[in-house]
This record gives structure tokens, C-alpha cells and sequence, in this order.
């Protein structure tokens, strides 16, 4: 709970510091700041659950879930070449993908584990918000 206030504060700021210290030229790099601070920190949230898995066992449920991941990245990625995205919301809706597959591993983890599902909820609930609130920020 305490790393969200000034990873945030840091991430959301950036917009005035990243022009006085990359140049005019990077003045866009704050949206990608943006778009990548929130997968970001949620990784830093839900890397216990890898250790998790390994300790009861269950590394099969984390290899699924990465082959989920990959295919479905790449067959988005694939989608590139039909459709164009504009690089940041490709990355943008890459990161959705990845954010969607996190908490289908985690849930599953905590299903294994039975653990309560309010804490990742919560989590991935202010993640998909500040997604939302990013993209309609920068779009």
C-alpha cells in the first residue's frame, strides 16, 4: 500500500520533469511512462504468487498461463500488420492483455491456496481504472 502514493506521484509527475531532463525531443515519453507504470506496478504486486506456485508444486499453472500470455500476444501482435495501431495503444492494449492473463493466474493461485480473492481484486481493479483513466488521459 505505501509504494502505490509515489510510484504513482513519480510516474503522474513525469509530464513536467521529462522535457527538463531528456529535451524537447522526448517530450511524448511521459504516455508511455503512463501506459507501462501500471503493468509495472502490478508485476510488483503479484510476484509472490510465482514463489507460490513453486512451493505447492504447481509450476504447470504458471507455464500455462505464460503460453497463454505469449499466444495471446502474439496473435495481437500478428493483428498488427492487418489493423495499424498507433504504437501506444498498441502497447497500450498489449498491456490489457497481460494485465488480463496476470489475474487469471492469480486467481487460480489463490483458488490453490484458498486464499481470499478481495486483495487481488482490489489491485487489479485500480489497475484496470487507472488503464481507463490513462487512456482517456492521453487519447
Amino acid at each position: 500500500k505505501i509504494t502505490f502514493i509515489p510510484f504513482f506521484l513519480m510516474v503522474y509527475l513525469s509530464i513536467y520533469y521529462v522535457v527538463f531532463m531528456f529535451g524537447d525531443e522526448w517530450k511524448d515519453l511521459y504516455k508511455y511512462l503512463y501506459v507501462i507504470s501500471t503493468n509495472i506496478y502490478l508485476s510488483i504486486l503479484m510476484s509472490p504468487y510465482t514463489h507460490v506456485l513453486k512451493v505447492i508444486n504447481k509450476q504447470e499453472v504458471s507455464l500455462y498461463g505464460n503460453m497463454l500470455k505469449l499466444s495471446g500476444m502474439a496473435a495481437f501482435a500478428i493483428s498488427y500488420f492487418f489493423i495499424r495501431y498507433d504504437p501506444l495503444e498498441f502497447v497500450l492494449y498489449m498491456i490489457v492483455i497481460d494485465t488480463i492473463i496476470n489475474l487469471l493466474i492469480a486467481t487460480y493461485t489463490n483458488l490453490l491456496i484458498g486464499n481470499k480473492f478481495n486483495v487481488i481484486f482490489k489491485y487489479t481493479l485500480v489497475q484496470m481504472i487507472t488503464i481507463t483513466f490513462v487512456y482517456y488521459l492521453i487519447f
